[in-house]
């Protein structure tokens, strides 16, 4: 047996015994064993020798902080991109896997790869991140596929401040406090916390060039020219409260948008001008109030998932001359299609996919 393996076997041992009641700490050692560049002896064994002091008790805060960094770097440019961007969920949030991965492809991380289609390329990199034990499945769909996942606190921080040091992602509120950015900010996430400060740093911002803005709970305290962002691609409100007439009308003037999530927000009624989203691909309204699509959706050709319906109150959205136009449509869930459409000798464009299980039966 090779000198590698022996020492990799060693290590790995040791990882298990001495950290065996230090979950965090496991957790990061656990991703270092999944170095790609530890296939290669030489750096398997400096790797080794750089954390032999660490390995011989308790993790310090430093030693923790040079592992990450060790596996941050091996990452490629584009699994780097969607790592940095969990940093936009709360801690302890549980993230749906297709909520992030059509995130990812709105945010333009993801492309063709090998043959591959932009969702073939996220789903593997989602896959990736679980395989290095950087993100744990929490959910699991029928087919044992994963269905939501939660990032380790630990990792989660480290994330957090790397992005905030890239000025990739700023957070407002939430757990760890970053400082404020002094450059443009690029994508916002606002977490729950004291309306009055987060009023205040917001306030203090650059937001010219915010391409997404995350909301998580009350929206009350976001300044209105928050939404004035021509330029954003991804709007995730979802679970927000106080959404109010000003904000929604501000919203359908976002014309460069790719996802909007107004999904378990309280919103009875899409206006017209939703027509002129001719960017969107992604509009989940699910868990809304929402019947129908106005006419004017007829304009929204580039849309490849539709997601609509509240499970909880039977409530489902129209089949409409509009939705049947969308010819680029892979996902539509949610829907009724009512006895007049479903008679019509008219031809329906039809989705390539129908989400399994998502149709409301009556």
């Amino acid at each position: 047996m090779s000198t590698y393996f022996m020492n990799k076997k060693k290590v790995a041992t040791q990882v298990c015994i001495s950290h065996k009641s230090q979950g965090q700490q496991a957790i990061v050692l656990q991703w270092l064993l999944t170095r790609r560049d530890l296939e290669k002896e030489n750096h398997w064994v400096t790797v080794k020798e750089s954390l032999n002091s660490e390995l011989d008790g308790n993790l310090s805060p430093e030693g923790v902080t040079q592992i990450l960094n060790l596996c941050y770097n091996d990452l490629p440019a584009d699994q780097k991109n969607c790592l940095l961007y969990l940093s936009i969920f709360q801690k302890g949030c549980t993230i749906n896997r297709k909520r992030l991965i059509k995130r990812w492809i709105a945010e333009g991380f993801i492309v063709e790869k090998d043959g591959k289609t932009v969702e073939e390329v996220a789903e593997d990199c989602f896959n990736e991140l679980i395989g290095r034990n950087i993100v744990r499945p929490v959910e699991h769909s029928n087919n044992g596929k994963v269905k939501a996942c939660q990032v380790h606190d630990m990792i989660l921080e480290y994330i957090l401040f790397k992005s905030s040091e890239e000025n990739f992602i700023t957070v407002v509120g939430g757990h760890w406090l970053t400082p404020t950015p002094s450059n443009k900010v690029r994508r916002l996430s606002l977490h729950n916390s004291n309306p009055e400060d987060a009023k205040e740093k917001i306030e203090s911002m650059n937001l010219s060039h915010v391409r997404s803005l995350t909301v998580f709970g009350n929206l009350h305290h976001l300044p209105s020219y928050s939404f004035k962002s021509g330029i954003l691609q991804v709007l995730d409100l979802e679970g927000c409260t106080n959404l109010n007439t000003n904000q929604q009308d501000k919203i359908f003037k976002m014309f460069q948008l790719k996802y909007l999530s107004l999904r378990k927000v309280n919103v009875k009624k899409l206006p017209s001008e939703i027509g002129k989203l001719q960017y969107l691909e992604t509009l989940d309204i699910r868990e809304t109030d929402v019947k129908e699509l106005p006419s004017s959706a007829v304009r929204l050709q580039r849309m490849v998932h539709l997601l609509a319906g509240n499970k909880f109150t039977r409530l489902a959205l129209r089949f409409t001359e509009a939705i049947a136009k969308m010819t680029t449509l892979q996902t539509l869930s949610g829907i009724e299609i009512s006895k007049k459409l479903s008679h019509s000798p008219r031809k329906h464009a039809q989705p390539h996919k129908v989400e399994e299980g998502k149709h409301l039966q009556y």
